[in-house]
Formats: structure tokens, sequence, C-alpha cells
């Protein structure tokens, strides 16, 4: 019986691959940021970050003074209280993350298609292929 190995040994392979991966952590960071402050009270995640922010004593007002915005590009859900106190929920590090896997799958990707350029002009030279 045959296995076939976990990584690629052809550079064509090693990129597909890694471009795969960051693909996948990508997806992972954008989840986390856009999952972020979901509860089955919306406006929990809000008051828990500004008790946190603020001190235990900041928030006795009804929920109804809470504005919620999402947005996808960037990842980010603000939470903004009368009194102009916004409270950012996604963490800082999601952001600049995500925007160096998503250039590293590009990358990656690109060298993918130079690999398989170079492959078929090897194969047109009568070179073997790697």
């Amino acid at each position: 019986m045959t296995r076939r190995r976990a990584l690629g040994t052809s550079p064509f392979g090693k990129r597909a691959e890694a471009a795969g991966l960051c693909l996948c952590v990508a997806a992972l960071l954008f989840a986390s940021g856009g999952l972020t402050g979901l509860n089955a009270r919306p406006v929990r995640p809000c008051v828990e970050a500004l008790i946190e922010k603020r001190g235990p004593n900041t928030y006795r007002t009804p929920d109804a003074d809470i504005t919620i915005h999402r947005t996808l590009v960037p990842v980010s859900v603000v939470c903004e209280f009368d009194g102009d106190t916004r409270v950012e929920l996604v963490s800082p590090w999601v952001n600049p993350l995500l925007s160096l896997s998503l250039l590293g799958a590009a990358s990656c990707a690109a060298g993918t298609v130079r690999a398989a350029q170079a492959r078929r002009t090897a194969r047109r030279a009568g070179y073997p292929a790697f």
C-alpha cells in the first residue's frame, strides 16, 4: 500500500499548498472577527466591553441607547453609547493579520502560476518535468 506525502514535493505543489494554508488562515480570521459580539442579547458584549474599559459602575441605563455598527471590510464591530463613547469589539490584530494572509495567498498563487509555466516550458523543451 502506498501513501501520499503530506506536503507537495514539486515547486508547484508547495506553492499551491501554501496558498491554501494562507486562505484557511484568512477564513479563520475573518470568521473570528465577524462573529465577535454575537450573543443571545446583542448588547451584552458591548456592555461587558464598556465595563472592562471604564470600570464596574460605568453603565446603568437601558439597552435602547446602544447602537451597533458592523462592517465586513475592514472587519469591525463598534458599539456606540450616548455621550460619544465608542467601543471596538474586534481585536486590533485581526485586520492586519487578515490582510497579510490574503497577501500571502495571492503571492503563493502567483508563484504557483509561474511554477506551472516553467513546468510546461520544460516539458516542451524536452527536459524532464520537476
